[in-house]
């Protein structure tokens, strides 16, 4: 099958080396010529001349103020909403800079003391019964009157005073105010940062403008209710192309609307009726529940009322229809400007209406603070005299969570910026900061023992700077601290 079968070798030549032709060849190019020449300049000469000097030409301005007031009312509304919303805007909370210094504890800057008030020989005490900064958080101001058990007879006082380049008060104020009787409550123009509104316990609204070149301050004097006005706050119309609106509320269990025109010609027009309503306590009420710890029934002059007081109130920044109201006996009432019921007695002029809307759980005692948060748009707070923090969320009958206290505290309020911190001052003499969140008092640096330290009346958080805080006392004096509020949020 196999065979064996032997071939030749086959061989062939090498190529690894090649042999190429070429040819060189040349090129020319032609020669180049080079040739100098000079050249000869014309001689200058140079010539001054002067000219009459002329005015430039005066140019007339047309300036149609009607179309700018309408274009300015045009994108008024889109404009406002854009600013409210980057005010409102959680994209740079807690935001800081590499250079930004960050404080980690609280520190005393500078006590005040407020002028002597009152007349030789009055025994009474003096103390700080509102506090408040305006809108760019450069003035602070405050008043102080007197412990009264039945009429006021004294002279109230305001005190303005302007931060300086160190960051500290003036030992002086820049500009005292007096009223005819004591001041119950001070609110700065959210907008105009030298107008200034108060109350006094005979009724009165004050308003003055500090900076008026006129040398009289006060733009408006108008008695707005029958009894002592409790509260003030300026808030937007639900119209929002409408102006500011003044709200005033009062024990005769009244809270009113005001619209504000400081260019009305007369006087009295500059505070004009809008709305008057009339909150009613819930249909079935316990008057009975005043003190948790015993058996002490309300007051006498509560129960015999025909109407509850309005002890405080407080509009919503996210919804300016909605606005809460805490009446005397402990209520808290949830209310709306919109589908309000009409109440008998209502006018033409004077327009009466019944705004409730929802019934909350009432506190053991009377309510001292009521608040929306600045932060959440569906949550609000309450405190009364039962030392009870409740945080509430809209919708929501329980609250959401409760902060049990063992002082008393007279001012609680939410903390700008910071959803989980809120902050109060009453009867310990100091400011207390608690977690929302963990329902706990903060270690705050801020217990530190102060000279002749007296019970904290009211407090105040810088709308500019927000870690600068304004603490009034019942002796008339001024606490100002810096408080590093993201530091203490995780402690």
């Amino acid at each position: 099958m196999f065979t064996t079968k032997h071939n030749e070798c086959v061989g062939f030549e090498s190529n690894w080396k090649v042999k190429r032709v070429y040819s060189s060849t040349e090129s020319q190019t032609t020669e180049f010529a080079v040739a100098e020449q000079e050249t000869s300049t014309a001689p200058k000469e140079s010539i001054m001349i002067q000219t009459d000097s002329q005015p430039p030409p005066k140019l007339t301005e047309e300036v149609d103020m009607d179309k700018v007031a309408g274009f300015l009312h045009t994108i008024y509304p889109n404009l406002k909403k854009a600013i409210d919303d980057c005010n409102n805007s959680r994209a740079f909370r807690g935001y800081k800079r590499q250079s930004d210094i960050e404080e980690v504890e609280c520190k005393l800057v500078q006590i005040v003391n407020a002028p002597r008030i009152g007349e030789e020989g009055d025994s009474s005490s003096k103390k700080v019964s509102s506090l408040t900064w305006n809108q760019s958080g450069k003035s602070l101001a405050f008043s102080c009157n007197f412990e009264h058990k039945s009429w006021c007879y004294h002279q109230g006082s305001v005190y303005i005073y302007t931060l300086l380049g160190n960051g500290k008060l003036p030992d002086h104020p820049k500009k005292t105010l007096t009223t005819e009787s004591c001041v119950v409550s001070l609110k700065f123009h959210p907008i105009r940062p030298s107008v200034l509104a108060g109350s006094t316990y005979t009724g009165t609204v004050v308003i003055w403008n500090f900076q008026n070149d006129s040398g009289d301050e006060v733009i408006a004097t108008k008695s707005v209710h029958d009894e002592v006005v409790t509260q003030i706050l300026w808030t937007n119309d639900v119209d929002p192309e409408k102006t500011l609106l003044l709200v005033t509320t009062s024990t005769d269990g009244l809270l009113k609307l005001w619209r504000y025109d400081p260019n009305a010609r007369d006087e009295g027009q500059i505070l004009s009726l809008r709305t008057r309503y009339k909150v009613k306590p819930p249909l079935f009420n316990n008057m009975q529940k005043y003190e948790p710890d015993n058996d002490e029934e309300a007051p006498l002059h509560i129960i015999t009322k025909e109407s509850n007081g309005v002890v405080c109130f407080d509009f919503s920044n996210f919804f300016p229809d909605m606005f809460l109201v805490a009446l005397e006996g402990g209520y808290v009432v949830q209310c709306s400007l919109l589908g309000a019921t009409e109440l008998k007695g209502s006018t033409k002029y004077e327009p009466l209406y019944d705004p409730s809307f929802k019934y909350y759980e009432p506190h053991q005692g009377e309510v001292i603070s009521i608040a929306f948060s600045p932060n959440r748009k569906e949550q609000f707070m309450t405190y009364g005299t039962d030392s009870e923090i409740r945080i509430y969320l809209l919708g929501q009958e329980d609250p959401a969570q409760l902060i049990f206290l063992k002082t008393t505290l007279l001012d609680v309020t939410f903390v700008p910026f910071e959803d989980k911190l809120v902050a109060g001052c009453g009867l310990n003499g100091f400011m207390e900061i608690f977690h929302v969140q963990k329902a706990t008092r903060i270690e705050n640096g801020a217990e530190i023992p102060v000279k002749k330290r007296s019970v904290s009346t009211s407090l105040s958080i810088n709308a500019a700077r927000n870690n600068l805080v304004a603490i009034g006392s019942a002796n008339g004096d001024i606490q100002l601290w810096t408080i590093p509020w993201s530091s203490l949020v995780n402690k």
